[in-house]
């Protein structure tokens, strides 16, 4: 598909992306960070150590956390976008002549990018279908596949289909996520 729409997006929330790309890199852990008043760990917390002995010399109880290590951080998260592709989407979202369905791959596009930035994994699928029997589920990117052009065009392709099926799409998502090894798993359904 074309990357038309999705550079059309990144151009018009270009400021929006680069400030929640920006607040995200923030939430990134650092990696290697020294944690201080542990029970147990690599070295001991000079000034812990101190006051645990003038508390002892008070005859109080001292604390035992007088350690600190250098751990490893990072982030244990799994999130799964999933869209409304139903018919109902082609209406217009507002007074702008702008389709729901435009908006939904508009926010994608802008928390796609940040998420990216985050360096957590996330997927994003569609979903629309003729009664229970007949749901579609759409991927537009899986969880192993990198945010690319390839991915992204796939989400400015984003179209219209059937009609709205929530619930068995909401159940494939939900088993999908608990196949992930993250600790932390969230489904946001658009």
């Amino acid at each position: 598909g074309s990357l038309e729409f999705v550079q059309q997006t990144k151009l018009e929330f270009g400021v929006e992306i680069k400030k929640l790309r920006r607040i995200f890199e923030g939430l990134r852990p650092e990696g290697m960070n020294r944690f201080y008043g542990l029970e147990d760990g690599d070295d001991i917390d000079i000034e812990r150590a101190i006051e645990a002995r003038l508390d002892r010399r008070m005859g109080q109880l001292p604390s035992s956390r007088i350690y600190s290590a250098i751990r490893t951080e990072h982030r244990d998260t799994a999130v799964a976008f999933l869209v409304d592709m139903s018919s109902s989407t082609n209406e217009l979202a507002s007074d702008d002549s702008r389709r729901i369905l435009d908006v939904e791959k508009e926010a994608l596009i802008v928390l796609s990018e940040a998420i990216d930035a985050l360096g957590d994994a996330f997927a994003i699928y569609g979903y629309s279908g003729f009664g229970r029997s007949q749901v579609a589920f759409y991927v537009a990117k899986s969880f192993e596949d990198p945010w690319n052009e390839d991915s992204q065009s796939r989400v400015g392709q984003l179209r219209w289909m059937m009609e709205n099926r929530d619930g068995a799409a909401i159940r494939h998502c939900t088993t999908k996520l608990q196949r992930r090894a993250e600790k932390h798993r969230l489904m946001i359904l658009l």
